[in-house]
């Protein structure tokens, strides 16, 4: 596909159906998450203020240790009745914290007046790409842009050097990984 904003279209749709596996309650966390970043930049962008970055920062982080920590808390506290009941079916979304860093890496850029200014459709994408969503790295919007906005197709040293580090990543996991755990546990041998 030659056009980018069909390329980025079909990128988020496949992301957010890979996201929605993991439960449709954690892509509608996500898409919210998305939704109030690019505003709350949006705003950065135009008031661009230390409390109006700490305020963004603050949203985040109380997302995140909505998910990362009261619902534990309430885990705890749900052998009687009251707000520990009510918390007790709250699950983490797989991999917030990375796509909320994200978000947060993007708020600094924003704030220290970087030039990258994303569609909602790039912004969502930034935050949903299905290769890092769960379990990162955490990646720049200034240095995924470029990449969702290139109309050009992979060429065939592209997929040649795709498919090399794919299959050395699938040697590093199923062969060193299995022999570096049996090593972690004594008395069990390599099987």
């Amino acid at each position: 596909m030659r056009n980018p904003r069909y390329r980025q279209t079909l990128l988020l749709a496949a992301s957010y159906l890979f996201y929605a596996s993991w439960g449709v309650i954690f892509l509608a966390v996500l898409i919210a998450s998305s939704l109030l970043n690019y505003v709350w930049g949006r705003l950065l962008r135009r008031v661009p203020t230390v409390s109006c970055l700490w305020a963004g920062i603050a949203l985040n982080v109380l997302l995140l240790g909505f998910f990362k920590y009261l619902a534990p808390l309430a885990s705890d506290l749900s052998s009687g009745a009251g707000l520990g009941h009510m918390l007790h079916g709250i699950v983490m979304p797989v991999g917030i914290s990375f796509w909320t860093f994200q978000a947060l890496s993007y708020l600094f850029d924003v704030y220290r007046q970087e030039e990258a200014e994303p569609s909602l459709r790039e912004f969502c994408l930034y935050l949903a790409f299905w290769p890092t969503v769960l379990s990162g790295p955490v990646c720049r919007l200034p240095e995924m842009l470029p990449q969702f906005r290139n109309g050009s197709p992979p060429t065939w040293d592209d997929l040649s050097s795709g498919m090399q580090r794919l299959i050395l990543g699938l040697f590093m996991k199923l062969v060193l990984a299995e022999l570096l755990d049996a090593g972690i546990r004594p008395g069990q041998g390599v099987s």
